[in-house]
């Protein structure tokens, strides 16, 4: 059975971390207002930095995300077909020292939403590119340096600008959504 490698993040789901950013501030951002991977810069100064983590180290950021389209139906297909494994990762750089909830919110999320794939298949680190499979979905290119035979990025709010060309070079396709991954890996 191929194995499949999975990242959560701007690939399964969406968190809430930027409906936190938007209570802190009083804003009303969208995702794609935004092309950097660290929308937290968006709070300005170290200090303000320290205040924000400082009010959400507790909050659970999977509690309500939003779940892509056909995200859930088509890992449950795939499940049949590959040995999946989530990759994902877990240490908020802004908040280093309190990111253990994060694993545990990520973790509930994952038992929650997707309960046919299997938890001692999650993987929650920050270093993917250790890693080897067949096949690698993830929405940072930097992520799939590994030994991996196929490579999909999926598309989002901060890998726009990543031409063709550098894709290419590192053997990647961009793909947009659950129903084209189903439609490459059935």
């Amino acid at each position: 059975m191929k194995t499949l490698f999975v990242d959560v993040d701007e690939v399964i789901c969406q968190s809430e971390f930027l409906n936190e950013i938007n209570k802190f501030l009083g804003t009303n951002y969208k995702i794609n207002d935004f092309s950097d991977y660290f929308i937290d810069d968006i709070l300005g100064s170290d200090e303000n930095k320290v205040k924000f983590y400082e009010k959400i180290k507790n909050k659970n950021l999977y509690e309500n995300p939003i779940i892509y389209d056909n995200a859930v139906e088509v890992l449950e297909k795939l499940n049949k077909k590959y040995d999946i494994y989530i990759c994902s990762a877990c240490v908020m750089f802004g908040n280093i020292i309190n990111s253990g909830i994060y694993f545990k919110h990520k973790y509930n999320f994952l038992i929650k939403h997707f309960p046919f794939l299997n938890p001692e298949h999650f993987v929650f680190t920050n270093g993917k590119n250790i890693f080897n499979a067949d096949i690698q979905i993830d929405d940072n290119i930097k992520n799939m340096q590994g030994n991996i035979k196929t490579k999909l990025m999926f598309n989002a709010y901060h890998n726009q600008n990543i031409t063709d060309e550098e894709l290419e070079k590192h053997n990647i396709k961009r793909v947009y959504s659950w129903n084209e991954i189903y439609e490459i890996l059935k």
